[in-house]
């Protein structure tokens, strides 16, 4: 461009210096005509550059272009050019509008924008060649001069087209690229399903109807994961993001959408049309789900966590994916292959499950954290023989909060840890207390899965008992059968290391769970604590005594000792002291108490306990 300028002034210095006066009086005139074509090319490049960029910079460019054309066309003063260039300027302000707001018809008003500055520039031409021909007429040596000016003119009309061409190639190319990254953002890349933004951008689109929201966590994934590689798991998902999409169209549902999000969180979207028909829907995509998927390495058996949520028209996206993931998490809480609705209800449970998770942490710092002691006796005797720890909390805004609420969200949380770690250490230094001042009393301390298989679990043990001098067969761990059985050969060398240090061990629990006989004669276990969901009716439920003489049998086998745990009934200790039973702990024996008053108890009798050293 600044060439093209540059030339249009050394046509004019030319002009100067080979015509006469009246060559002179039409210079001006045939200048001016030149700046404006090449005003109007600037400013039709600068306007394709600000179409395919709308940045400040590409503006500034443009406005600027702008006033140098509507400068040069004031002089000019011809009404026909003015007209049309008032023309060009207000479809220029419609084609800024329309691209701010997104129209898709503004590359119409850019074109129409081309034609017109393609006209003014040829009503600049024409007017020119005519100012030269006149001037042709009068003197012949001006004639080459003007012919040259026409040629040059040319040139700029090409220069013109060539840039016109150019901006289109790169519009083209602008446009494909926005359709390509478009795509991308709002698609999966793995499966090729619309993703979660996605999704909310549709649910903000205008609806007249409930809409039912549904979301799938794949959760057994990790057992394909071993031994085949990472990769394994974009195939299953290539192949359950197909077959869930050939459910519904032989379920004949396939006005519900489908997305992806997360790693195994697939989401359903459709409208209600008969809020009674929703559960059977969910019902029958559930069956159709459960056959067997084939792929690359083998079949795949689907098992997955379901939350799902209604919500009307007036509901925003962004709730109702709070309320769907919300439903999700509970689902989760709950156990593989549940399904969980959205609920005002399940919205306080979920808050106040948020607001016990974040207290417990200030809890352990703040010790807010108390342990009661539930004394175990000897059922023949009526002898204590030890006591179990069990874990309280008063939080001063929720209140008494339950161990049954709180230690479920204390293993999710991962908290678990620390508040074991808690529980260890008191219950230890409390058994050292007592065992220092002539009161030695066993403490039975339940330990939770994470705190077992944690790495340090042993070595902080052996080193509380250290600091307490505090003999390690005052210390009964008490560990469900689940936990042992999840990997039986890798708890048999724990199990053998806390023998080696001393510590007695105990089954909690016991005839809840699964375990295998070929492991169990293998633990060395101490103590077998029969469930309490066998004591509640064994004093007149046939099917619970034949259950508890297995157990008490089996102890007996294996020559451990046999505690049971919640009885409240004099029936309950009679029959239990009449098959064999050997302890047992309870309301009809002793509530759970504090230190001072279990201390107090020790005060009243000091029998010789289990794992006190003879004197």
């Amino acid at each position: 461009m600044i060439l093209l300028v540059f030339d249009g002034y050394r046509l004019q210095r030319e002009l100067a210096i080979t015509s006469d006066q009246m060559l002179q009086e039409r210079l001006p005139a045939i200048e001016r005509y030149n700046e404006t074509k090449a005003a109007l090319t600037r400013y039709q490049l600068m306007l394709q550059t600000w179409f395919s960029n709308t940045s400040a910079s590409n503006l500034k460019r443009l406005e600027h272009s702008r006033d140098t054309a509507n400068t040069l066309f004031e002089q000019l003063n011809e009404s026909e050019l003015l007209q049309l260039w008032q023309q060009t300027l207000l479809l220029e302000y419609q084609l800024q509008t329309e691209v701010v707001l997104g129209d898709q018809d503004s590359t119409t008003k850019l074109q129409k924008i081309s034609f017109l500055v393609g006209q003014l520039h040829n009503i600049a031409a024409n007017q020119q060649a005519k100012i030269i021909k006149a001037v042709e007429a009068q003197e012949q040596q001006t004639l080459a001069l003007l012919q040259g000016a026409k040629s040059r003119s040319l040139m700029l009309d090409s220069a013109m087209l060539v840039l016109l061409l150019l901006a289109f190639a790169l519009l083209y190319r602008y446009l494909k690229a926005s359709n390509y990254y478009r795509h991308k953002a709002f698609h999966d890349r793995v499966t090729g399903l619309p993703n979660q933004s996605k999704m909310l951008l549709d649910l903000h689109q205008r609806r007249t109807k409930n809409t039912i929201l549904v979301a799938l966590e794949l959760n057994n994934l990790e057992v394909y994961v071993a031994g085949q590689g990472y990769d394994i798991i974009e195939q299953i998902h290539r192949a359950f993001s197909q077959h869930l999409v050939n459910v519904l169209d032989q379920l004949n549902l396939n006005f519900i959408k489908v997305y992806r999000s997360g790693k195994g969180i697939y989401l359903l979207s459709g409208p209600v049309h008969n809020p009674d028909e929703v559960d059977e829907q969910i019902r029958r995509i559930r069956e159709a789900l459960h056959n067997p998927i084939h792929t690359n390495i083998g079949e795949y058996h689907p098992r997955w966590n379901r939350g799902a949520t209604m919500v009307s028209p007036a509901t925003t996206p962004e709730q109702a994916l709070d309320q769907l993931y919300s439903a999700l998490a509970e689902a989760g809480y709950k156990g593989q292959d549940s399904l969980q609705f959205f609920s005002n209800e399940l919205r306080d449970k979920r808050k106040r499950r948020w607001a016990i998770q974040q207290a417990l942490g200030q809890a352990i710092r703040d010790n807010q954290l108390s342990i009661h002691y539930q004394p175990q006796f000897e059922l023949q005797t009526g002898k204590m023989v030890g006591a179990e720890a069990l874990l309280r909390w008063h939080q001063p805004d929720i209140g008494q909060v339950s161990p049954a609420e709180f230690i479920p969200i204390a293993e999710q949380s991962g908290l678990i840890i620390d508040v074991g770690r808690w529980v260890l250490k008191t219950a230890v230094h409390q058994a050292a207390f007592w065992y220092h001042h002539g009161f030695p009393t066993q403490i039975a301390i339940n330990i939770s899965p994470r705190q077992f298989e944690h790495p340090d679990f042993i070595s902080e043990l052996e080193r509380l008992l250290t600091e307490a001098e505090l003999p390690a067969s005052f210390i009964e761990l008490e560990i469900t059968e689940g936990v042992l059985m999840k990997d039986a050969q890798g708890c048999l060398a724990a199990l053998h290391e806390l023998k080696r240090i001393g510590v007695s061990l105990a089954i909690d629990d016991f005839g809840q769970g699964y375990s295998s006989l070929s492991y169990l004669h293998r633990f060395p276990i101490d103590k077998l604590k029969i469930d309490r969901s066998f004591i509640n009716d064994v004093h007149q439920s046939e099917m619970d005594q034949v259950l508890a003489r297995i157990i008490i049998e089996l102890g007996r086998q294996l020559e451990l000792q046999i505690i049971a745990e919640g009885v409240e009934l004099e029936q309950q200790a009679q029959w239990l002291t009449d098959n064999g039973c050997h302890l047992a702990q309870g309301y009809l024996m002793g509530k759970p108490m504090n230190s001072g008053d279990l201390h107090g108890l020790l005060l009243n009798q000091k029998p010789q306990l289990v794992g006190q050293e003879p004197d």
